[in-house]
């Protein structure tokens, strides 16, 4: 009988208190392929178990003077790992019925009487060996199909959920544009120049925040369909930050948004309209997550190799626990459900930034705010850069127009 690929790689465990004994089943075993390990005697053998898990399969003397095969078998299968499975053969000078019965309960795969065979303990122990392995296969199959049915069930809850806040995000400037409009034709005949003004701004604002919501997952859509590498040109990565701020500052009046680029390198390599979503995403965000407070500071240094900047907010910060988290696709942090969003924005965030070579991380603290820092290295421009991300973090290389209207996914 041959062995099977998937028991090649198992070992046979010895378990004699006569080492001649012991030695002689490890030297047949061993001449027909069968990789071995003794112990001599049942503690041994529970301690050389325990340290080598490629261990499946164990031939132990039934009458071992300390412990006995049977004992041996109850102790392992007490304290045995979860994930750890094994098989016993006894072999024995006599075999009563009750000591065959008992064995036969603690799940023994095979009783074997002396005097044997070279040929027939070979045997007998190939076939406990291939039985095994195709026990353990048919187990990582089911667990593989577990696994994959809960990511299955995560990913259409993910979906579910990520559909109901779009529908949530989307439903409020439709209203506020079918609120404006209507109130505009009932007053059509003396609706004042300044009202029409101002009603005509909240509905382009409206307008720009669904072409914003739009674009955003549209360009988050095709992260999972697209894989392309950028070039990259020298950017003046200041004046792009510089232009996000005051943007910003034009939507939010009353915040405060101090800058300190002045350390920055001159020019980097990069892609500016990529580079300028990735940071429209992170002030924005610091805006939209300072409802009480009135300033937040964007700073960039040179450090090692890296241009870094980091924005930094005093609002409702992250838990230390959900920090690793929130650049995961769909993940909102505890704090920010009463938020409207989507938990995309940072996920496409993080992947631009690694796009670019570069990495991203946050600290933060709940109740006293974030700070987001993006390193990106000062590499040679006029270069390509191909994207090595998995199939699910692939990338949009030319993302829609980002709107000025601020809003996290």
């Amino acid at each position: 009988m041959e062995l099977s690929p998937g028991s090649q790689g198992l070992t046979v465990l010895i378990a004699d208190d006569d080492e001649a004994n012991a030695d002689h089943l490890c030297r047949v075993l061993g001449d027909s392929g069968i990789r071995c390990r003794k112990a001599l005697g049942a503690h041994r053998a529970f301690s050389i178990f325990n340290d080598d898990d490629t261990i499946s399969v164990i031939v132990a003397n039934a009458a071992m003077k300390q412990m006995g095969g049977t004992e041996l078998a109850r102790l392992l299968k007490d304290n045995l790992p979860k994930d750890r499975t094994f098989e016993m053969l006894l072999v024995a000078d006599r075999g009563e019925v009750d000591d065959v019965v008992t064995a036969m309960k603690l799940g023994i795969a095979d009783y074997l009487i002396r005097p044997l065979e070279d040929e027939k303990i070979v045997l007998a122990v190939k076939e406990v060996l291939v039985a095994h392995s195709q026990r353990r296969a048919r187990k990582l199959e089911e667990l593989r199909l577990i696994n994959s049915l809960k990511a299955a069930h995560e990913l259409n809850s993910h979906h579910a959920d990520v559909v109901s806040m779009v529908s949530h995000e989307l439903r409020t400037p439709l209203a506020v544009i079918d609120a404006s409009a209507q109130r505009m034709l009932r007053r059509y005949d003396s609706c004042p120049r300044e009202e029409i003004k101002e009603k005509s701004d909240r509905i382009r604002g409206a307008v720009a925040r669904l072409v914003h919501l739009i674009d955003r997952n549209l360009a988050s859509a095709r992260i999972d369909v697209e894989r392309n590498s950028i070039d990259l040109k020298e950017c003046d990565v200041r004046d792009i930050i510089l232009n996000v701020a005051s943007t910003q500052r034009a939507i939010s009046h009353n915040l405060k948004i101090k800058v300190d680029l002045d350390s920055l390198p001159d020019r980097i390599p990069g892609n500016p309209k990529l580079l300028e979503q990735v940071f429209t995403n992170l002030v924005a965000n610091a805006v939209k997550y300072s409802p009480r407070r009135d300033e937040i500071r964007l700073e960039g240094t040179e450090d090692d190799g890296y241009a870094v900047i980091r924005v930094i907010d005093y609002g409702i910060g992250i838990s230390a626990a959900e920090c690793d988290r929130v650049f995961e696709k769909f993940y909102r942090a505890a704090t920010a459900k009463t938020f409207a969003g989507s938990g995309i924005g940072l996920n496409l965030t993080r992947d631009l930034v690694r796009l670019h070579g570069g990495e991203i991380s946050v600290k933060s603290e709940v109740g006293r705010g974030s700070t987001f820092t993006v390193k990106l290295p000062l590499g040679e421009s006029d270069s390509v850069v191909q994207t090595d991300l998995p199939y699910h973090d692939k990338i949009v290389m030319n993302p829609p127009p980002q709107s000025s209207v601020s809003g996290k996914g």
